[in-house]
């Protein structure tokens, strides 16, 4: 089954779809918005014959001289954030809601909003009870216990009328409306958790197992799964690092409750940038998904994929020469189990 979101994103106003008003843009047939296959640049893709020819946008911008402040100016600028969001865009497009709005262009799913739930409803019980909250957290997954335990049930009521009272809340029915409306904010928090992180932390340990097998005497493969160990390891502390941040904000409940806007701004920053990591590692997740363990050539050319990825993000320019040697060693080794 595939992990990757579901888009939903729709045209809106005028402004919010990609149009460009300089005269080039509407001369050329086909023209696209992509990042760079090589570096990840932002460039306008030009079709020529069988062929296609790319321009970086801002040496665009400086060829046909548009000014920074120009409404095609802005645009461009919106197009490179868009595509952090989007893998192409066509003019004529709607823009990525991440850059109109500010909201998510993307929906998560019913037991990912279900979880974020009862994450709050769990971060207010531990404000009230902390006893009740350890019970309650049994309940992730899912199992209806915060519904039906007429403890919990008890303590919940007791932590939201307090709450109410702390926050000046009309009553505990008002606190609920507002976790209720926290929860479609964090539930995007709880996909990603999934999507990403847990999905990234298999692959580490996967690649653990595997370096495992290995014999001492097969340098070229303990070299190679070593530094994709090494270099996932790195991702995964930046990913850890922002959803414990995230949790921090979840854990504080009364001044989420109270501060919302504030604390959603930063929610939907570490979101964004969760979810263009995410977009970026999608196609290397795929294809630890769906590799058999048993077909070891498919096997280690995904343990190249992956390496190649990596490198590219997290190798030290120092350390290139000898990413280049090994290569060269994989690409001559007799065994042509890891090429790229």
């Amino acid at each position: 089954m595939s992990t990757a979101p579901e888009t939903t994103a729709e045209a809106g106003a005028g402004e919010h779809l990609v149009a460009l008003e300089h005269p080039m843009f509407s001369r050329i047939a086909g023209i696209s918005f992509r990042r760079s296959a090589s570096d990840g640049t932002a460039v306008m893709v030009v079709p020529f014959e069988d062929r296609e020819a790319s321009v970086p946008l801002k040496g665009l911008q400086r060829e046909f001289d548009i000014p920074d402040d120009s409404p095609d100016g802005r645009m461009l600028v919106l197009i490179a954030e868009a595509l952090h969001y989007v893998t192409a865009l066509y003019p004529g497009d709607p823009l990525p809601a991440e850059v109109t709005s500010g909201e998510a262009s993307w929906s998560p799913a019913g037991n990912h909003l279900r979880r974020a739930q009862i994450r709050l409803r769990v971060a207010l019980l531990g404000w009230q009870d902390p006893a009740a909250a350890k019970l309650a957290i049994r309940d992730l997954e899912g199992g209806g216990r915060m519904e039906t335990d007429p403890e919990l049930k008890t303590a919940m009521q007791h932590a939201t009328r307090r709450a109410a009272g702390t926050l000046n809340c009309a009553g505990p029915d008002e606190v609920m409306a507002r976790l209720e409306s926290l929860s479609n904010e964090f539930a995007y928090i709880e996909s990603l958790r999934d999507r990403l992180l847990l999905r990234v932390q298999a692959l580490v340990t996967r690649a653990k197992r595997m370096s495992s097998t290995l014999s001492r005497s097969d340098v070229v493969r303990l070299d190679a799964i070593s530094r994709v160990i090494k270099m996932t390891g790195t991702s995964v502390d930046d990913m850890e690092g922002r959803f414990g941040k995230i949790d921090e904000i979840c854990h504080d409940i009364i001044a989420l409750l109270r501060e919302p806007e504030v604390r959603i701004a930063f929610v939907r920053e570490n979101r964004d940038a969760l979810y263009r990591t995410q977009l970026g590692w999608e196609p290397i997740l795929e294809q630890w998904d769906h590799v058999d363990e048993d077909d070891e050539v498919l096997l280690w050319q995904v343990v190249a994929n992956t390496y190649q990825f990596l490198a590219r993000r997290y190798l030290a320019v120092t350390e290139w020469p000898s990413f280049l040697g090994l290569r060269e060693s994989l690409g001559s080794s007799k065994r042509n189990m890891m090429r790229w």
